[in-house]
């Protein structure tokens, strides 16, 4: 018997910190681990999960799932090269998972390499993946937060009453409560990128306070409290290079006031941020000095995949003015990458304005017309405004703020900035960092905006996702062109509530021209991961002839290691193939089901080619080629 995925799930499909694995709570009340980044290199598998008949309602009510920090697979030039249909070689035991439907939380180890924890029979006997189980009771309310801490042995809860948080032990009977936590949900937490240590936001009589955690080599617990310069403090963040730094920003009802101290609770008063780091434009001095115009977006994030020495600081005021800047490890001075202040009308004339039409037909998609004309700034209710946009603030704004930039996105050069206004969130603003003086770029879309995401090495690709109740995935790779559209084949039956993300940890870095390798030019060439509530699709984009397809990596011939068929006493842990959704693809005539790879086709004007910019920059970037 063999683990299938028709590409359908109960619950969102989680991945793994490192990118490369897909946890998957499948409609049998498994759950499926889809190795990725195997899958893009053509060995595709499905690791399951046993989980025992008794359990099994309980997976199905779950609503989280977490991954521990630990790395799941190895990458090395040896294991690509295995002819084998698995390739994991993690230690035993230290790739776990956390499920909890609010009031219980069981840990899963998710190490299949023994098959005498994968039994084909539901048993209640037979010994199961649960390593943990905890009935947290009813009397804190639900659980707000559940999270790794540490390493795969440790958990954090925050309930949603009482202000109270608890450390779990998941290997022995042991749980630490932290009183006085301020939020119930992740503005109250901040990890350090190697788990090793982490800060939990807490008010006690009127006072902030930052509590940071570790856990020695003994497994003692320590603990280090401070006192925050702040009136009421919204979040605490980490520095994403890994450094002992925290940012801890205050409330916009009080300015513009990040405050930054080490993990030791020392103060950096040279590094903290207040109002005058707005006023590169003397017209808005005045404006943003008034009451209640503080700081409404605050991200803290690493600059680029391979950087870890260079940080980004993306901020946003209630004046709708965005300010991106560059900070790097050892420097105490934070160097400005983009000033941008969002206007209050367009002028077609200097802007290109792209407006999407609100028809489509089967041969025509969609259809984007340019606009000339000058147009003042649609303002929308904010009741009417897509609440399910992508969470990139670590500082959440007043629901009622018509004003606050709820999306900013630089590419990974930093050279273009996306950014988008809550008042308008059908429109997408795309800045040259070089000069804001007006948008190089305004797109309409007949949806409102729900996640832009830049390629994470190509600066010039950028995709959108709408709240469409189609699946539909934009393509915006030309300066001057408007972006491109299609569908992606994923099941719509169920949820109609789509995310996606670029797999930089999929990318192959071994020699791509060894024979059957599936990736393009020099190596990186990146999968896109397409997500619903109860589907998934991965595969990657790229332009051919005028028009840009979807290549599905999870439904496609073997390449390369052969399919590994298992009978019933075999280790279900393996898979010869991954079944996607209800969608079938079309293909021509004479050719056999076995050779159809998954493809979506996008519409493409017929000049887009004509217009493509000369240099190196453009052919680098990827204009025209595969992402």
């Amino acid at each position: 018997m063999l683990i299938k995925s028709n590409g359908k799930a109960l619950r969102r499909p989680v991945l793994s910190p490192d990118g490369k694995s897909l946890a998957v709570i499948a409609p049998d009340d498994r759950i499926h681990l889809i190795n990725l980044s195997e899958a893009a290199q053509g060995r595709k598998f499905i690791n399951g999960v046993k989980i025992i008949k008794s359990v099994r309602p309980f997976i199905r009510m779950c609503t989280v799932l977490r991954w521990s920090p630990e790395v799941m697979f190895t990458t090395s030039a040896d294991d690509l090269d295995v002819l084998s249909s698995t390739t994991s070689e993690c230690e035993f035991g230290n790739s776990w998972l956390l499920l909890s439907d609010t009031r219980r939380v069981i840990a899963l180890s998710t190490e299949l390499r023994n098959p005498r924890m994968m039994p084909t029979e539901d048993k209640e006997g037979i010994r199961s993946n649960i390593l943990a189980d905890y009935d947290l009771g009813s009397q804190n309310g639900k659980v707000g937060l559940l999270e790794f801490v540490f390493d795969h042995r440790h958990a954090l809860v925050i309930f949603e009453l009482g202000s109270l948080a608890a450390i779990l032990s998941l290997s022995r009977p042991q749980r630490d409560e932290i009183p006085h936590v301020k939020f119930p949900d992740a503005r109250s937490l901040a990890r350090a990128p190697d788990s090793r240590y982490f800060a939990l936001l807490r008010r006690d009589k009127a006072q902030d306070r930052v509590t940071v955690f570790h856990l020695d080599d003994n497994n003692m617990l320590s603990y280090k409290s401070f006192d925050c310069n702040t009136s009421d403090a919204q979040s605490v963040t980490w520095c994403p290079t890994g450094q002992p730094l925290l940012a801890i920003c205050d409330s916009p009802a009080y300015g513009v006031k990040v405050s930054f101290v080490t993990a030791q609770g020392h103060a950096l008063n040279q590094f903290d941020i207040g109002q005058s780091a707005f006023q590169w434009d003397h017209s808005f001095i005045s404006s943003c000095q008034s009451e209640g115009v503080g700081l409404t977006y605050w991200s803290w994030r690493r600059a680029s995949q391979s950087d870890d020495h260079l940080s980004l600081q993306v901020l946003a005021n209630g004046g709708k003015q965005v300010l991106v800047r560059s900070q790097p490890i050892n420097s105490r001075g934070a160097r400005p990458r983009a000033q941008i202040v969002h206007p209050d009308s367009i002028d077609g004339s200097r802007t290109l304005v792209w407006l999407e039409s609100t028809k489509a037909t089967a041969d025509n998609l969609t259809e984007f017309t340019r606009q000339t004309d000058a147009f003042e700034i649609a303002q929308t209710s904010p009741a009417t405004t897509d609440s399910r946009s992508q969470p990139q603030s670590d500082a959440q704004a007043p629901a009622q703020d018509p004003k606050q930039i709820d999306i900013i996105e630089p590419n990974c050069t930093q050279t273009i900035v996306a950014t988008r206004l809550r008042s308008s969130p059908r429109m997408l603003f795309l800045w040259r960092s070089h000069d804001t003086t007006h948008p190089h770029a305004v797109i309409v879309f007949r949806s409102g905006i729900r996640q832009i995401h830049f390629h994470p090495y190509l600066p010039h690709v950028l995709t959108i996702l709408t709240s469409s109740k189609y699946p539909r995935i934009y393509a915006w790779c030309q300066p001057t062109v408007p972006p491109i559209m299609g569908l992606i084949p994923i099941d719509t039956t169920s949820s109609t509530n789509f995310c996606g993300a670029w797999l930089p940890g999929c990318v192959s870095r071994a020699d791509s021209s060894r024979p059957n390798s599936t990736t393009a030019g020099d190596g990186q060439r990146c999968p896109f991961l397409f997500t619903s509530n109860t589907a998934f699709e991965v595969g990657y984009l790229s332009s051919d002839q005028g028009q840009v397809v979807f290549e599905s990596i999870l439904h496609r011939p073997s390449q390369r290691d052969g399919d590994l068929t298992l009978d019933m006493e075999a280790d279900e842990s393996t898979t010869e193939i991954i079944d996607t959704p209800s969608r079938p693809s079309k293909h021509r005539p004479g050719e056999s089901e076995s050779e159809v790879v998954k493809k979506a086709r996008f519409n493409m004007r017929e000049d887009s080619e004509k217009n493509l910019p000369d240099g190196s920059l453009h052919e680098q970037a990827g204009y025209g080629r595969a992402w």
